[in-house]
């Protein structure tokens, strides 16, 4: 049967991605530090025994980013999502019953691995089902924006929870939040694919071909897989070691420690527009330009921080180069996934290559902090990144290069 709806129904697998990546993603990458101090001062722990509980969750998005790409190829993709969106809620729930930290680290691996089958794996593989070329990036950027607007919103709603009614109260708040919001959308609105509903891909014209490109397997065989998958490894390092150090690093050269923060806040809030410029450029000047475009803001943003320790007015030019920049690990990894491998392993791909950003993210934060810990500054570590982010630009342009399936833009 065919849809007479006036808004092509892809737009609310858009808003639906949005929500999860507000409500689940933010909550277990962008909100569990403020829980560090109420958590340990009402326990009587360590802080870094508490802050442990993010490296097993860390561990378990990276096992399960490694086998949930193949779930959702072989079962049907609501029960995946759904299954794991329980999971996710049934952990932070238990979260709020804990007071052992082996309870922690144990609802986290858990948590961790369901993580990756209800975030970044099967919202990339919603908007590739129903959105081409032309379309693709602005709706990933539209989708990806919903982590950083809700990391903004959720830190606020369960600082003030955390304030008035305890700890245990905001897990289980932000459990029932996440369950209450997208568990009916999971079952009520998504639609895998365009056909469920007598529809095509739009963005070129075409419908979907499940069965073009290269399996894992085969693209694991080629220069162009590894070559991006250490590119990304090696730009989500970098984006890591800035996020965490970036406003030490201010206050250490003599940005008073309010300004630091806020140059810090607003470099995470400005990252909402520069998601969707980069989503916007991938469209309009095809994932090879686009991208190129990304990372060139990324070295300049590098060279921008580097030299704010002599000429502060470049912090500001740091800001606005890296908004965007910083995006290309968030917004990039499933374009290059489509457009070099096609679609016939693609969440597969999409969740190997989050491995990488994983695994990036875990020492970008540790290697930046060691840097400094050897030198007593940070200027070391920066100007390391300016070489890498040269190093990781020239690598994606080349596995671009390789026309594998001639789909290259």
């Amino acid at each position: 049967m065919k849809n007479t709806s006036k808004v092509y129904y892809g737009w609310y697998m858009v808003a639906f991605s949005f929500l999860v990546q507000a409500l689940a993603y933010a909550s277990l990458v962008s909100c569990q530090g403020i829980f560090i101090k109420p958590v340990t001062e009402d326990l009587g722990v360590a802080r870094s025994d508490f802050s442990a509980v993010m490296t097993f969750s860390a561990v378990g998005l990276i096992l399960g980013s490694l086998f949930m790409g193949k779930l959702f190829r072989k079962y049907p993709f609501k029960n995946i999502i759904g299954t794991c969106c329980v999971i996710v809620c049934s952990c932070l729930a238990g979260f709020g019953f804990s007071s052992q930290m082996w309870q922690f680290y144990i609802l986290g691996s858990i948590m961790g691995i369901a993580f990756a089958g209800l975030t970044t794996i099967p919202v990339s593989i919603l908007i590739n089902n129903w959105f081409g070329v032309k379309k693709k990036g602005l709706a990933m950027s539209i989708a990806f924006v919903g982590s950083s607007i809700g990391g903004m919103v959720l830190t606020f709603v369960l600082n003030s929870i955390i304030e008035h009614f305890g700890w245990r109260i905001a897990y289980w708040f932000n459990a029932a939040l996440i369950f209450f919001v997208i568990m009916p959308l999971i079952l009520f609105l998504v639609v895998s694919k365009p056909s469920e509903k007598g529809l095509s891909r739009i963005g070129e014209g075409e419908v979907l071909q499940s069965d073009r490109g290269l399996t894992i397997a085969q693209a694991q065989k080629t220069v162009s897989f590894w070559l991006i998958f250490f590119s990304f490894f090696l730009i989500s390092m970098m984006n890591s070691g800035i996020l965490n150090h970036q406003i030490p690093y201010l206050s250490d050269i003599g940005f008073s420690s309010a300004l630091s923060a806020s140059i810090g806040a607003l470099s995470i809030g400005l990252a909402s527009v520069g998601k969707l410029i980069l989503g916007l450029l991938c469209d309009k000047l095809g994932i090879k330009k686009g991208s190129l475009v990304g990372n060139s803001l990324f070295f300049f943003a590098m060279i921008a921080l580097l030299f704010t320790n002599n000429f502060h007015f470049l912090a500001y030019l740091y800001v606005l180069t890296f908004c965007i920049g910083g995006s290309v690990p968030t917004i990039c990894p499933p374009l290059f996934v489509a457009n070099v491998f096609g679609e016939k392993d693609y969440g597969s791909l999409v969740g190997f290559l989050n491995v990488a950003a994983g695994l990036g993210g875990a020492i970008g934060s540790l290697l930046c902090g060691k840097l400094y810990d050897l030198t007593g500054n940070y200027s070391l570590c920066w100007s390391s990144f300016i070489i890498i982010a040269m190093i990781a630009m020239i690598m994606q342009w080349i596995s671009l290069r390789k026309k594998l399936l001639g789909m290259n833009s």
